[in-house]
């Protein structure tokens, strides 16, 4: 039997865990032990993978991503599979560098079908490389047009030079015009100046400048004083002395009499420039030394 003491002792252990517990209770939720047969959450299936089948019009090789699959011959069908998302399907012609690549959007538990054709990729590649080999044949043809014109430019100038002379223009102008597309600067000019006069042609003041132009930059001065003429006086182009004084020097330092009798003229009337008698006497004289009659008369005159 306890004594009185050792009962108030084991009351007072007991109150003791009490009150433990309910501290621990306030303190944070109590602590659950797992139940010894709980189920786990169920994991999500990885999804399938999508079944490809590729089809070529013509033979091929093909890749998926990157990744030989191997051939396919014309009309006929492989198969591979991946997984949804997008891939590239690219095929390669056999024997050719026909190539034709697609985009390809997979769906989970979709079959999907790809077709490559490469028969327009081929037949674009053909036609182009033909119109290529056109061009290059034409424009060899054209190559050794030219050099036959350039080896005869003299001869077909010479030629038209004799028709000119007997006032046949019609019949000098197509060799001129031969001449000017050998590199002959002269025919260049001097059909120019048919096609100013309307001799053997229609009038074309146009053409005219553009041939005097052509022949003048291949060095031939009598074209560079025409052209001058027409700045002067504004035939064909706008006027502009300044342009003409321009050319008429550029005939006279090529020692054209012609080119500094006529800037001769500007200076002593002024045209274009200040009136300077020394400077027109200068250049009548040099037109005079290089045998132009106008520009000797011309110096006579100014004395």
């Amino acid at each position: 039997m306890l004594s009185k003491d050792r009962i108030l002792t084991v009351a007072a252990g007991l109150a003791f865990v009490c009150l433990a517990g309910v501290a621990q209770a306030q303190d944070g939720p109590p602590v659950i032990p797992p139940h010894p047969h709980a189920t786990p959450k169920p994991q999500p299936k990885p999804a399938a993978n999508t079944a490809l089948l590729v089809t070529c019009d013509l033979a091929c090789t093909w890749t998926l991503d990157g990744e030989a699959k191997g051939p396919i011959e014309a009309g006929h069908m492989a198969k591979a599979s991946a997984g949804p998302g997008e891939h590239i399907v690219e095929a390669t012609a056999v024997g050719s560098p026909d190539r034709l690549q697609k985009d390809v959007t997979l769906e989970a538990g979709h079959q999907a079908v790809i077709h490559i054709e490469l028969g327009p990729v081929r037949d674009a590649r053909v036609a182009a490389e033909q119109v290529r080999q056109q061009q290059e044949a034409a424009q060899l043809q054209e190559a050794m047009r030219l050099a036959d014109l350039h080896d005869h430019a003299e001869q077909n100038y010479k030629a038209g030079d004799s028709f000119f002379d007997n006032q046949k223009y019609s019949d000098a102008l197509p060799l001129y015009m031969k001449a000017c597309e050998g590199g002959y600067a002269a025919g260049c000019g001097d059909a120019g100046y048919l096609y100013q006069q309307g001799k053997g042609v229609t009038t074309d003041t146009a053409k005219g400048v553009q041939l005097y132009g052509k022949g003048c930059n291949g060095g031939y001065m009598m074209a560079c004083s025409n052209l001058a003429y027409m700045y002067q006086v504004g035939t064909g182009v706008v006027l502009d002395l300044g342009r003409a004084r321009e050319l008429y020097q550029q005939a006279c330092n090529g020692n054209l009499g012609n080119g500094c009798w006529h800037l001769g003229q500007f200076y002593e009337q002024g045209t274009g420039v200040t009136k300077d008698r020394t400077l027109a006497r200068n250049y009548y004289q040099k037109g005079c030394n290089l045998q132009l009659k106008q520009s000797c008369e011309a110096l006579k005159v100014l004395k």
